[in-house]
This record gives structure tokens, C-alpha cells and sequence, in this order.
């Protein structure tokens, strides 16, 4: 009898657990348990596989805010080494993943059943290399990456989407090869770290707001690394300990 009972027992706890990894997966594509935002976690583990390309010298910029006329935009990330610039739009969808580059959405189809649609992330992120075309030298190559850090993609037919494997491949063996000097690398830095708008949009309060936070926990809201108190000629600041691959700084009387 007491036999029969553990039987039972052992069998009723398998069936929770099997309940439970059925739910989770069914809200996979939703949520990510134990994180207070899944895209920010996707962002931080693109920006991993970016640290861990070894390429010098190489500049990395995130959550770049980019101002065009009276709008801005928000550009995951943007890549420099001597290989080109790599602009980069990270998604962290769950399930599979269908789309085409000639698209004008994508969709989203859950393990339940569910689909969603969104607008196609390679022509949003064209959008974005046109806008930073305009501010970089003629002649210098630069690349449409958009990143799943989750889901299936190989229901996708698109020539600029990939995994996070496929990402450090594409920023250390681009199909062109090495292409520009280590001084056009740093004249590009400079470029883009002079052209980085203060995120005073109403379009991207929340952004301002996420920065504040980030600074706050002495977060580099550009490239995730520690912020440091330094001292310069004109006082005190917080720089980032990543410079100077990453020049985020700023000034401690600075409430913005």
C-alpha cells in the first residue's frame, strides 16, 4: 500500500513539472524569468559577443541616440573596427520567426499557436545606416546586422539577419575583409561620440530615464562597464573603465 502511495506521489510531482515547462515555454516569447527587461538582456548578451571579438582597435556604442532633424532614433548598437561599421538591431523574440528582407512584417509564431506580427527589423535598421551615412566619410563600409538573441530563425530568408554566433562572425571576418586604417577607426569614434544627441526627446524619455537609473548603479549607459570617479581641469566626473575603447563621461553636478 505505502508502496503504491510513493507511485502516486512520484508520478504527481513528474506531471507538475512537466506542466510547468509547458507553461514556460508557451510564454517564452513574452517574458524572461528573471530580468527586469528581456530586450536589455539581449542588448547585454550582443554587447558580450562584441567584447569577445579580440579585434583592435574596436569601438563599441550602445543605445546610441541619433538626431534627424526633429526626430531621433535609437540604434541598439554600432560597431567600429577595421573591418567597417557595424549597426546593429538586436531582437529577442521567442518561437519562430518568418520573415523575408522584402517584407514589410515579420511574424512571431508562438508554440500555443499565437502569432504577432512586427514591423521587419532590416528595413527598420536600413533606416539607421542611412541616417549615419550622412555623418560618416565617404567610401566607408558599413553593415546592416539585426541580431535574435532568442528565438527560431531558420524560417527566415534575409542576407543581413543573424544569431550571436553569426554576429562575431560577421564583425571579425566580414565578407569584404579589412577595409579602413586605424586612424579612419578613430576618426569614426570621434565622429559618432561628438554626434550622440543628449536623449532630450520626448520620444526617448525613457530612455532618459534608463540612463539615469544605469548611472545611478554606476552603469555606463553606453557600453555596460563600470563608471569610475575620475578628475580632469575642470572637476570631477564619472568616466567609463572601458576608456578609452568607450569615452562615455559625465559630471557629477550633471542631473541630466
Amino acid at each position: 500500500m505505502e508502496l503504491a502511495i510513493g507511485i502516486l506521489s512520484a508520478l504527481l510531482i513528474v506531471s507538475v513539472v512537466i506542466n510547468i515547462i509547458l507553461l514556460a515555454k508557451q510564454f517564452s516569447g513574452r517574458f524572461w524569468f528573471g530580468h527586469r527587461s528581456k530586450g536589455d538582456l539581449g542588448e547585454n548578451l550582443v554587447y558580450g559577443e562584441l567584447k569577445q571579438s579580440g579585434i583592435t582597435p574596436q569601438y563599441i556604442f550602445s543605445n546610441y541616440i541619433l538626431r534627424e532633424k526633429d526626430k531621433t532614433r535609437e540604434i541598439d548598437h554600432i560597431c567600429i573596427n577595421r573591418n567597417g561599421v557595424f549597426v546593429i538591431e538586436v531582437k529577442t523574440y521567442g518561437g519562430k520567426i518568418i520573415g523575408n528582407d522584402d517584407w514589410h512584417e515579420w511574424t512571431q509564431q508562438m508554440p500555443n499557436g499565437e502569432e504577432h506580427k512586427f514591423y521587419n527589423p532590416v528595413k527598420q535598421n536600413f533606416t539607421h545606416l542611412y541616417c549615419l551615412k550622412k555623418l560618416l566619410p565617404a567610401g566607408i563600409p558599413i553593415y546592416n546586422c539585426v541580431v535574435f538573441a532568442s528565438g527560431d530563425i531558420k524560417y527566415v530568408r534575409s542576407a543581413y539577419t543573424m544569431t550571436l554566433g553569426g554576429l562575431q562572425m560577421a564583425v571579425c571576418h566580414a565578407v569584404n575583409g579589412t577595409q579602413i586604417s586605424d586612424e579612419q577607426v578613430e576618426k569614426i569614434n570621434e565622429i559618432l561620440t561628438a554626434n550622440e544627441d543628449e536623449c532630450s526627446s520626448d520620444a526617448h524619455a525613457g530612455s532618459v530615464i534608463k540612463i539615469r537609473d544605469e548611472i545611478a548603479s554606476g552603469i555606463c549607459p553606453r557600453c555596460k562597464g563600470k563608471l569610475v570617479l575620475r578628475e580632469g581641469p575642470y572637476g570631477k566626473f564619472y568616466g567609463c573603465i572601458n576608456y578609452p575603447q568607450c569615452t562615455f563621461k559625465k559630471k557629477i553636478e550633471d542631473p541630466n
